[in-house]
């Protein structure tokens, strides 16, 4: 939900014992007159309702995309760090995995170092990170 200004005013005057002041812009107030907030929340209640939402659209990436990216991560990790040190702890089970369900392909996926990013059906102990698959790929190319 949003809160908006209107909102935000009742909960204060209702909830608190503050006195909520709301001001439009170049409004001018001298700090010990009343003031009256209601022209200012009908000025902004006006303003948020001329606020037009803009759709976004996202890229969706496919299950080899994510997985080139996943490999490409995954080979920058050992090229920057001891490959020998991370197969030990991969072994040790010291590197944990991670579980990926993707909204956008209805699917779970979980990746390692070990192994990139693989399908997986869904995992019976939970723990997954529910993501979009452009939220995803975002994660391994800039980190």
């Amino acid at each position: 939900s949003i809160n908006d200004v209107e909102k935000v005013h009742s909960l204060i005057l209702n909830n608190t014992n503050s006195k909520s002041i709301i001001m439009k812009p170049n409004q001018e107030w001298d700090l010990n007159s009343e003031i009256d907030s209601n022209e200012a929340i009908l000025f902004w209640m006006k303003k948020f309702r001329e606020i037009k939402i803009k759709e976004i659209e996202l890229k969706k990436y496919n299950y080899d995309e994510l997985k080139t990216s996943a490999t490409k991560y995954q080979k920058s990790i050992f090229k920057n760090n001891n490959k020998l040190l991370i197969k030990i702890l991969l072994f040790l089970k010291i590197i944990p995995h991670a579980l990926f369900y993707v909204t956008d392909h209805k699917k779970y996926y979980q990746f390692s170092l070990g192994n990139s990013l693989i399908k997986i059906e869904k995992p019976l102990n939970g723990g997954y990170v529910s993501l979009k698959s452009d939220s995803l790929k975002f994660l391994f190319v800039n980190t």
